[in-house]
Formats: structure tokens, sequence, C-alpha cells
């Protein structure tokens, strides 16, 4: 009898227990009561491939490695011609948010392929995962999962088989949860916010590229060499513009462009495959971080842009 308990007792399936200041906070981003939301947590298991893929992201790589990953040819054709197909629906949203459709074709290009690949994870159990089991980050993908489920609610999604990436972004410009909110258009007036669909992912990156600051017809990203000590200015962490052009080329930074002296700028360093690239970064390359916080990731986007 007892070896029979005993065996019952390994059977069971185990009850997850979370820390109730941890739920609390998921209901109060999803708007829902705490017993609701452990309802829908009991449904969800930790999945470690989503820490594991977390750890290695493609930023870690040296530019000449990641840009490659983005500027073929294969992937400049199929935005040429997701550019013919959707013609005026980025004309519009050029016309009605100031961002260049080059612009949002190159997001929607790095992102998901233009919407091939969306991602295969459960969103659900990406962002529980990474809420509950992720020490550094587990504050802000709880307060994703929470958005989450309110989006989920409103739209009414299965919560575990809406899919996306494993770190819980959505929709053919992979937006976050609360990105989906606050940022989210019904740029073909239906009733509805479908990021998953062409016409309204075209609007929301748009109209979160403008919400931003995007400055029309301003430069993004120029070429740039250094003299001296004017490399070590690159060397400085952070993402925010730190300097004017004026100031880095007083410091011995020479733009390929002419370029106000005035604009606000910043100096990045890219590893290339021969020798380091210096980058001057302005305002709109700024902007472009605000998508995703990453100088590889927006110089790939800048530089799709540019093949269209």
């Amino acid at each position: 009898m007892i070896a029979l308990l005993c065996a019952a007792a390994l059977a069971a399936p185990s009850v997850q227990t979370h820390d109730p200041a941890h739920v609390a906070e998921v209901a109060a981003a999803a708007g829902l009561d705490v017993a609701t939301v452990e309802q829908h947590l009991a449904e969800l298991e930790r999945d470690d491939t989503v820490l594991e893929r977390l750890a290695k992201p493609w930023e870690a790589k040296p530019w000449h490695e990641y840009g490659a990953l983005f500027l073929t040819e294969e992937r400049i054709a199929k935005g040429r011609a997701f550019r013919d197909t959707h013609a005026e629906l980025l004309a519009r949203a050029q016309s009605t948010y100031g961002v260049p459709a080059s612009i949002v074709l190159a997001f929607l290009g790095v992102e998901t392929r233009f919407g091939e690949v969306m991602g295969d994870d459960s969103i659900a159990t990406a962002l529980y995962t990474l809420g509950f089991h992720h020490e550094r980050r587990g504050k802000f993908f709880r307060k994703e999962l929470g958005h989450f489920l309110r989006l989920a609610t409103d739209q009414g999604w299965s919560i575990p088989e809406r899919k996306g990436s494993y770190a819980g972004a959505m929709g053919m410009g992979q937006f976050m949860p609360s990105s989906y909110q606050k940022y989210g258009v019904d740029f073909d007036d239906d009733g509805t916010i479908d990021l998953f669909t062409p016409a309204d992912a075209i609007g929301s990156i748009a109209y979160y590229v403008a919400m931003h600051g995007w400055l029309r017809g301003e430069p993004i990203l120029v070429e740039a060499t250094v003299e001296g000590d004017a490399a070590d200015l690159a060397k400085k962490s952070g993402l925010r513009l730190n300097s004017t052009v004026d100031g880095l080329r007083k410091a011995g930074v020479t733009l390929s462009e002419d370029i106000d002296g005035k604009a606000r700028a910043r100096l990045f360093h890219f590893d290339g495959a021969e020798a380091p690239e210096y980058r001057v970064g302005l305002r709109n390359f700024y902007v472009i971080t605000r998508y995703n916080r990453s100088t590889l990731y927006a110089r790939a986007v800048t530089e799709l842009s540019a093949r269209f």
C-alpha cells in the first residue's frame, strides 16, 4: 500500500505555486481579478528553451555577421514584391504619419521577413516562462503577460494557442503586447486591430515610429572616420545622443555628409569583417532604437530601407 501511494504521488502532476505579489502584477496589467489570472497560469508550463534562446540573442553577433542575415538579395526582392502589392497602404501610411514607406518595409523585413516568419511559440507560455522564471527581467515580462491576457480577452483569442516569438512579440511587426495595445492602429477601418495582417501592421509600425519622434526628411546614420582619440567616443555605453555634430567634428570625427552642426548625434562603432566601422547616429537612428534597443538592429533597418 505504501509503495502504491508513493507511486501515485510521483505520478500526480505538480501544483505550480507563484508569488502572490507577482500574480498581482499580472492581474493589474491585465485588468483582471487575481482568481482569473491564477486560472490562466494553471494552464501554462515553463519552457526552458525560451530562457535559453533569450540568453543568446542574434544581437550578440558582430555587425558583419548580423547584417549579412538581413541584407540579402532574397530579402530585398521579397520586400520589393511586398511594396508593389501593398503600395497604396504604404503610401497612405507615409502620408499620414510622415514615416517613409521604405522604413516601414525595413522593419517588416527584419522582423518577420514581411510576415513569413511570425514565430511558432505560444506567446502565453513564453511570457509566463520569462515573467516567473527570468531573474533579471521578470517584472517586465509579468507586465507583458498581463497585457497579453487583456488582449486575448478583448480579441477572443485562445490564450495558449496564439503564436509569436520566444520573447512574446507578435504579428508582422513583432509588437510586444503593451505596444500592441498602445500603438496598434485599425488602418483598414474594419473595426478590429489585427497586427497579423498587412494593413494594420503597416499603419501601426508607421504610427509607432512617428510617436517616438521621427523627423521627416532628416538623415538617420552617416558614415564617419575618426582621428586620434575620437574613437574612444564610441566606447561609451548607451544609445542616447550625447553630443552634437559640431562636437563630434571638434573631437576628430569626419562625417561623409554635410549635416547641420547643431544636430544631436552620437558616434557608434561596428565590427566590420576586416576593420572597425564608424557611423554617426542622428535623431532618426535613435528613434529606430526605440523599436529594438540595439545599434545592430537599427543599422540593419537603416541599410535595408535604403535598398527600397
